[in-house]
């Protein structure tokens, strides 16, 4: 596995702008691997590891929820 600065590095970043400009989106596909993938997602349950936590209906975006990671960002662990 390579780790995640190296993974970082190889991406177009200048392209990954433009299209964060233009669409306010850009897909990074393979930024993750799958068993961090699912870190992120088991974290998602525990308060303490985020600043924010959006209930999107209360704002009138439809249905859903996000959350803001705090600094700093939760280490990944190597399996």
């Amino acid at each position: 596995m390579q780790p995640g600065n190296g993974r970082v590095a190889k991406y177009d970043w200048a392209k990954i702008s433009e299209e964060l400009s233009s669409q306010g989106c850009a897909v990074i596909e393979r930024l993750l691997y799958p068993d961090e993938c699912r870190q992120v997602a088991a974290l998602y349950p525990q308060e303490e590891h985020f600043r924010s936590h959006v209930h999107m209906a209360r704002h009138g975006f439809g249905k859903g929820e996000y959350r803001y990671f705090k600094y700093p960002l939760p280490k990944l662990h190597r399996w």
